[in-house]
């Protein structure tokens, strides 16, 4: 596939395979200007091939279709053979069916990895045929049904489906059937439903008998009557299991062909007027045939009446709005009507169960929730709208003396009724204006002069019924905010890096919309946070001072700059980016603001790095001393020192390298194998601002030319020096170093060294005579110290010595078939290396230790020991140099 877009694609290959079809799915990924590579692997298959034969497993069957599962057919050549390729791999079940006799055969066969092929066998089994015969019943199980169309499918995929219709005895017959499992379904000629009952068909059985019983079906009727329970509703529409009946004139209803189980029947009035009055009841059908009548009595009908009154409760509203709204468990509907002139409404044909009767005036409101009980209930209720009130006032110039007259003045608020909760009122020649039938409660007022560009907005409240709130002047808001004046100034330098930003508008503002997307401070790399809070000015109490407050101190010498934006901000999906201020009527800046300002070289400056660094060793004696630093520094003022074991060394401090380094070269070469303290205070930037974390304080040692001195050279581990014997030499510097080792020698032959404590080395002595062990330690930087010398005189070798001795019991004889146990510990001046212990007669035993350490061996005395018996154990350890020790003899006597 050429030219396509990059990104994930899933790639799909299908072809046909013998009776079936292979498919094959993988993903792939697509880079711009790249192949991409995908592999697809179709599922495996494999071949069944075989024969269809007789009995005599000879003779073929031919033109027989064989089913290959439910995937395929194919069909036998003259010969009974058949072959299918190209089939999935699975199990499959192999049937056919001989086109002559009808004798079928069937086997089953696996196919388990690609390419593989099975050769299988279909041989006929000659099976009697049998009759399935029967009768179709009715839902009672007793009368026949005639005309019911009854289908019998079987389990054999090569017999078809067969129907046939009862006749007027209700019976019916497949006759030529094979064995195995079968399903009969029978429809109901006149309901239609469908009754099924499955069965298996015995092999050798001429005739098997199965009646099918059809759904059972009952009929209901019933009487509706009138809400006083007597007469009937000769005028009513039943609805009973999704069908309308209509009553007949006796009230009666039926209905036929129902299945068993429980309804619902609801009935209600036709007559004119009462088509609300209503009822509802349950019956349950628990047998077929004719059920028990019911008996539905309709609920009835209520009606209400009464009058609109005014908020004073006295005066009546003649054209409210009135509108019934039904609440009973049968109707949700609403009526509306307008009270007459006097201010009366009335409503009738109200059902059974909760209403609501509600009156609007404007936006004025008063509702009353009832409840009709029984038949010809009257309700009497009079509404009263809600508490309200009047405002008013006079619309002036921004001079606050100018009246305005023919301004539109608009109050809006929240309405108690369903009309929108707005009123208006124009001004007269004096700019008055009055708004009445305002409910109690927060408004909203807003005037417009389009001729001068005047807006007026404020809130208010009416606090009780028939109050009237004059607002007085309300002057008309003629200009643009504008700010008035910023601090720091505009294009300000050397500002403290802790600054905030004020700044002062013309006029109060809205405290909504003073928020950080509208106002803020940047900088070359971005925004900086901020808090940004509306103020008091100080001079007037009003609020129109904006202040930002960074939340962090600002960067030194850097140019800020302070954006106040007018209007919206949106980006290009047209999301909203940011919101300028406005003032008290929405009015915004009509141009953006921006003012800059640059602050201070307040940052202390920074020590980069440090020469020699705390702790360092092996410095030159005529190395200069150094300090780098960020930004360039004052060349005085500061203090430089460096001291010794002799006090401080003289020298010159500079600074250098356009003012970033500060170094001290000493008059003369430092003291070797000494350790120097540099102390640094006093820097400043150019700016006068002290670094930080001073004074600058750093350890140091200059070069170590002295080696490390052995104070002691000795045998470890106060081994005796036995001939021809392994012992470790170590030895015991007079100071320890880090990283130094020590060299051994043996009559001049090195023999190891050691970088660890202890340090020591492994050396074999000679079989007679003296021998002398040298030892020289170096330290981490290459020096040696004098060497030490240690002269061994080696000993003679002393035979190890062996100790046996019981351990439990500790003494007396020992019984038969008693456990008891022997210690052995083996001694040596130089070591052990095998401790041997045997025993023969009574008890047999051989057994060795690889060492002489402490050793309790545990034994049983033989269940064949005699009382008298000895058992008699043998003991011999061998040290390093292969020297035996005496034989070492233990008795134990049983009894």
């Amino acid at each position: 596939f050429d030219n396509i877009f990059e990104g994930r694609y899933g790639v799909c290959a299908q072809m046909p395979s013998g009776p079936t079809t292979l498919y094959g799915r993988a993903g792939a990924d697509v880079l711009p200007g790249q192949t991409a590579t995908v592999e697809l692997r179709l599922g495996a298959t494999g071949t069944i091939r075989g024969s269809f034969v007789r009995t005599d497993l000879v003779t073929p069957i031919t033109f027989a279709q064989v089913a290959i599962g439910n995937i395929g057919f194919a069909t036998t050549d003259e010969n009974g053979q058949f072959q299918v390729s190209g089939v999935p791999l699975g199990t499959y079940r192999i049937a056919s069916k001989d086109p002559v006799t009808g004798h079928s055969g069937a086997t089953t066969t696996t196919l388990a990895f690609d390419g593989q092929t099975n050769q299988v066998q279909l041989v006929e089994q000659i099976q009697l045929r049998g009759e399935i015969a029967g009768r179709v019943l009715d839902g009672s199980g007793t009368n026949v049904v005639a005309n019911a169309v009854v289908t019998l499918s079987t389990g054999d995929i090569l017999s078809p489906t067969r129907s046939m219709t009862t006749s007027s005895d209700g019976r019916f017959s497949f006759p030529n059937t094979l064995p195995g499992p079968f399903t009969l379904n029978a429809v109901d000629p006149v309901t239609q439903f469908v009754s099924t009952k499955s069965a298996t068909l015995p092999d050798q059985v001429p005739l098997f008998q199965i009646d099918i019983p059809l759904v059972p079906v009952a009929t209901l009727s019933g009487v509706i009557y009138e809400p006083d329970g007597t007469t009937p509703a000769t005028n009513a529409t039943v609805r009973f299991n999704g069908v309308l009946v209509d009553t007949d004139e006796t009230g009666r209803v039926s209905f036929s062909r129902l299945l068993l189980g429980s309804y619902t029947v609801f009935a209600v009035s036709q007559v004119p007027g009462r088509t609300r009055s209503a009822g509802q009841t349950n019956v349950t059908i628990n047998a077929p045939g004719a059920a028990p009548d019911f008996a539905l009595v309709l609920e009835g009908l209520g009606s209400v009446s009464g009058l609109v009154f005014a908020s004073d409760g006295n005066t009546r509203v003649g054209g409210a709005t009135v509108r019934l709204q039904l609440q009973s468990g049968f109707f949700n509907d609403t009526e509306t009507l307008l009270a007459d002139g006097a201010g009366h409404y009335s409503f009738d044909n109200i059902p059974v169960g909760n209403y609501r009767v509600a009156a609007e005036s404007q936006a004025l409101g008063a509702s009353y929730n009832g409840q009709i009980t029984h038949d010809a209930q009257t309700d009497s209720a009079d509404l009263v709208l809600s508490a309200s009130g009047a405002v008013q006032g006079r619309i002036v110039r921004a001079d606050g003396l100018t009246p305005v007259e023919g301004i539109d003045v608009l109050l809006t608020f929240n309405s108690v009724s369903g009309l929108p909760g707005r009123a208006v009122s124009r001004t007269d020649t004096d700019g008055l204006f009055q708004v009445e039938n305002i409910p109690v409660g927060p408004f909203n007022l807003e005037a417009v002069s389009v001729d001068f560009d005047g807006i007026a907005r404020l809130g208010g409240s009416l606090t009780n019924n028939g109050q009237t709130l004059n607002l007085g002047p309300v002057p008309l808001d003629e200009a643009d905010p504008y700010i008035v004046a910023v601090s720091p100034a505009n294009t300000a330098a050397g500002i403290s890096i802790n600054t905030t930003v004020d700044l002062l508008f013309s006029e109060a503002l809205l405290p909504g919309s003073v928020n950080s997307s509208g106002i803020y401070l940047r900088s070359e790399a971005g925004n900086v946070p901020a808090t940004v809070r509306l103020l008091s000015d100080p001079t007037n109490s009003i609020p129109r001072l904006v202040r930002l407050t960074p939340n962090s101190p600002l960067r030194s010498q850097v140019t800020y700059q302070v954006i106040v934006i007018d209007s919206q901000r949106q980006d290009p999906t047209g999301g909203t980016t940011g919101v300028g201020p406005v003032d008290l009527v929405g009015r915004p800046l009509v141009a953006p603001f921006i003012s800059s300002f640059t602050t201070a070289d307040q940052d202390p400056p920074q020590l980069v790095s440090i020469f020699p660094g705390n702790n360092a060793v092996q410095i030159d004696p005529r190395s200069v001393m150094r300090l780098s630093f960020n930004e360039p520094i004052l060349g005085s003022n500061f203090i430089f020192t460096v001291t010794g074991p002799k006090g401080a060394a003289s020298g010159a401090a500079n600074v250098g390298l356009n003012g970033l380094v500060l170094t001290f070269t000493p008059a003369a070469p430092l003291d070797v194998n000494a350790i120097y303290t540099m102390s640094v205070s006093g820097v400043r930037d150019l700016a006068g601002n002290l670094a930080t974390n001073q004074p600058f304080i750093v350890t140091f040692a200059t070069l170590d030319t002295i080696g490390p001195t052995i104070a002691t050279l000795r045998i470890g581990d106060n081994k005796p020096p036995v001939a021809s014997s392994t012992v470790p030499i170590e030895a015991l510097l007079a100071a320890n170093e880090p990283g130094a080792s020590v060299r051994f020698t043996q009559d001049f032959n090195p023999v190891g060294s050691a970088t660890n404590i202890p340090y020591r080395a492994n050396v074999t002595l000679p079989a007679a005579g003296p021998t002398t062990v040298r030892a020289i330690a170096t330290d981490r930087y290459g020096n040696d110290g004098p060497f030490a010398e240690l002269v061994v005189t080696v000993v003679s070798n002393q035979p190890p010595s062996l100790e046996v001795r019981r351990n439990t019991p500790a003494n007396g004889p020992v019984l038969s078939g008693q456990p008891f146990s022997l210690l052995l510990r083996g001694t040596d001046d130089v070591g052990v290396t095998n401790m041997t212990l045997i025993s023969d007669g009574t008890l047999n035993i051989a057994t060795n230790f690889p060492n002489g350490a402490s050793t309790i061996v545990t034994f049983v005395v033989p269940s064949n020991a005699v009382a008298g018996d000895t058992i008699e154990f043998h003991g011999q350890a061998i040290d390093t140099s292969g020297v035996k020790s005496p034989e070492v003899a233990l008795h134990l006597v049983v009894s």
